[in-house]
This record gives C-alpha cells, sequence and structure tokens, in this order.
C-alpha cells in the first residue's frame, strides 16, 4: 500500500495542469458597472436630444469620482460612444445640419442677466411649497453623517436647476425648459417629506 501510494502520488506530480479556460481571468463588469454604462447610455442619448442636459452629466461624473470612482470609465465611455455614434450617424444621413443644431444654433442663445430672475418667477409663483421645503432633505443627511447621499442629491438637484435656469434667461425660452427645475424640486419634496413624517412619527 505505501509503494502503491508513492506511486499515484509521483503520477500526480507529473500530470499536466488543467488548461486555463478562455476568458476566465478576464476582468468582468459587475452589476454597478452595467448600470453605469447603462446610465452612460441614457445620457449620451439626453446629451444629443439636448444639449444642456450636459450639465447633468457633469453632476454625475463628479458625483462618481466622489462615490463610485470604479463605475467612472464605464459611465464615461457608454456617454461618449454613444454620443458619438449618434453624431456620426446623424451626420451620414444629413450632412453638416446636426452640426448646426448641436453646436452653432445653441451658442446663439444669450443667457441675459436682466431675465434672469423670470425662471424664478414662474417656479415660485406654481411650486412654492417644494421649493422650500426642498432642502430639507439635504439638511438632514448631512447632519446623519451621510454626506455622499447628501453630495448626490446636491449635485443632481444642482444641474437640473441650473440648466432649467439658464435656459429660461434667454429671450426665446419657454415654459417647458423649466421642467428639469420641476423635477429636481419634486424629488427633493417626496424625500423631504418623507423626512418630516418620520420625524413626526417618532
Amino acid at each position: 500500500p505505501a509503494q502503491a501510494t508513492r506511486h499515484a502520488s509521483h503520477r500526480s506530480r507529473q500530470a499536466p495542469a488543467d488548461p486555463p479556460k478562455f476568458g476566465t481571468d478576464a476582468p468582468r463588469l459587475g452589476a454597478g458597472g452595467r448600470l453605469s454604462l447603462l446610465g452612460g447610455v441614457c445620457m449620451g442619448l439626453a446629451v444629443l436630444t439636448k444639449q444642456s442636459n450636459g450639465a447633468l452629466g457633469v453632476a454625475l461624473v463628479v458625483a462618481l469620482v466622489v462615490m463610485r470612482r470604479d463605475q467612472l470609465v464605464a459611465f464615461v465611455v457608454g456617454a461618449g460612444a454613444t454620443a458619438g455614434l449618434g453624431l456620426l450617424l446623424l451626420i451620414l444621413q444629413s450632412g453638416s445640419w446636426p452640426l448646426y443644431f448641436l453646436w452653432q444654433l445653441p451658442r446663439v442663445h444669450q443667457v441675459l442677466p436682466e431675465l434672469m430672475s423670470r425662471f424664478w418667477d414662474h417656479i415660485l409663483v406654481r411650486f412654492a411649497v417644494p421649493v422650500m421645503l426642498a432642502p430639507f432633505y439635504l439638511v438632514m443627511q448631512a447632519r446623519r453623517g451621510d454626506r455622499r447621499r447628501a453630495l448626490f442629491y446636491a449635485l443632481v438637484a444642482i444641474a437640473l436647476i441650473g440648466m432649467a435656469w439658464a435656459s429660461q434667461a434667454t429671450i426665446n425660452g419657454g415654459s417647458n425648459v423649466e421642467l428639469p427645475a420641476y423635477a429636481a424640486f419634486s424629488l427633493l419634496f417626496a424625500l423631504s417629506l418623507h423626512e418630516v413624517l418620520r420625524l413626526v412619527g417618532s
């Protein structure tokens, strides 16, 4: 038995290792990376739809740098590839017209200081309560020490409100450009109301 054991051990040492399976050691994109890639694709489509959405893209990049740096590349690649491919397809279809509408025409819309108050006049008349209560959620998260969550929502809200404010301060600014601001105030208002109800219930 001892000789058989030594013989088996000798054969096991001489046996070749299993060949590596293709792709097993390649880096894989986790669930968070896939979601960031998908978010980048949506961001690229949003920028192609309306260039001021780029402000939100910048806010999300800053948030990823601070909180999820490992997912930053996936987001940027998704956004850049989608916007670049979409622009290329539009140019192949329509020539230089997409460049005019996406770049040259938006530059003509100048933000006028005398129109800066128009945005808040519209918002406060229709949405005063959500506007006043919206910061409460950010304050509560900061007091609890959850500064990352407060930073994320603050960056997103500032980007949405800022792009709406700047768009409304142009000569041709219509009421539709205020929709991102309504979305930001609605989101923060709902979160703030939940905080208020939780405080009352406790």
